[in-house]
């Protein structure tokens, strides 16, 4: 490239080039690039003098070109070409109205996919990338994608983030295992049912002992019925009768509004975090992108409702990040 730098200061002079081998004629390729006939000719003579060989003959009715000519021409059109195809593919991946999405399995399944049709029917042509992970992403799958979620705090340096709702827990069975167990119905006695547990490696959650603490309810258990290593499996397993798990508000809305869990010991647990969507702080963030978001904070404040008659506890447990 340095070579190339003093052979020709100015790559523009390519473009002059191609245009007056295309035309050959002076005026006409002025005319196309938009500059003097003058300044076309002094830029064939400079290019010239720099390769130190006659790229056109010069004749009454116009140009020709040299066999020398012929064959630089023929190299700069076809570097000319790559580099337009190179910025083409480019600019239309950056045209392409696509949403990267890297949030967890339970929130797709639960949340995302229940919910991203009201989205996609207002906005057709955007695309999305949704990939799925097992804990809080690292920087690097941070940085590349569009939006993440997260539960915590909301002090995250490295991005911008937009509250969505409360960190909120219920006690969820199905309607056929609470019809053969109504020990699960009454906080007193929700220990003799079967707790199904999640103990997830790369994120932490609030587990039973934790909820059990925030309602001020010792926990007496000394083993664990069933234990998983994602929450959302613990959820499918309650679907199908299988016991009680805890569940967060925000994901299980959809469950519990189709009548296929409901909540038992008429409790829900707040703890001080917050559910917030976050995108990489140097992200552009396009028409597109701001659509979904907008649409995201909307969604949640319209599906942000729990029932009245719960009791409510707070507890000072911090587990996000």
């Amino acid at each position: 490239m340095r070579t190339l730098r003093r052979i020709l200061p100015s790559l523009n002079s390519l473009y002059v080039v191609d245009a007056v081998a295309r035309h050959l004629n002076l005026t006409k390729a002025a005319l196309e690039l938009g500059i003097s006939q003058p300044a076309v000719s002094k830029s064939i003579r400079a290019t010239e003098e720099n390769l130190g060989t006659q790229l056109f003959i010069r004749r009454h009715r116009g140009l020709s070109l040299t066999l020398e000519g012929r064959a630089f021409v023929d190299e700069v059109r076809n570097a000319l070409d790559r580099v337009s195809d190179a910025a083409t593919a480019i600019k239309s991946a950056s045209d392409a109205e696509e949403i990267r999405v890297n949030v967890s399995s339970s929130f797709v399944s639960m949340w995302l996919v229940p919910n991203i049709a009201s989205f996609k029917e207002q906005n057709p042509s955007v695309l999305f990338n949704i990939t799925e992970n097992h804990g809080d992403l690292d920087q690097d799958a941070f940085t590349a994608c569009d939006f993440t979620t997260r539960i915590g705090m909301g002090a995250w340096k490295e991005a911008h983030c937009w509250d969505l709702a409360r960190e909120r827990l219920y006690a969820l069975a199905s309607p056929e295992y609470i019809k053969a167990h109504p020990e699960c119905l009454t906080l007193d006695t929700l220990q003799q049912s079967h707790l199904l547990h999640a103990t997830e490696t790369h994120r932490s959650r609030m587990g039973w002992k934790e909820w059990f603490a925030a309602t001020g309810t010792p926990y007496l258990r000394d083993q664990n019925d069933m234990v998983f290593s994602d929450h959302h499996s613990a959820i499918h397993a309650a679907l199908v009768g299988q016991g009680v798990t805890l569940g967060w508000q925000h994901l299980v809305g959809g469950y519990l509004g189709e009548g296929r869990l409901q909540i038992v010991a008429n409790t829900v647990v707040r703890t001080p975090q917050n559910v917030f969507l976050l995108s990489p702080k140097n992200r552009i963030l396009r028409a597109h992108h701001t659509l979904f978001k907008d649409w995201m904070v909307a969604r949640f404040k319209q599906l942000d409702a729990i029932p009245q008659d719960l009791d409510c506890f707070d507890s000072t447990t911090r587990l996000g990040s």
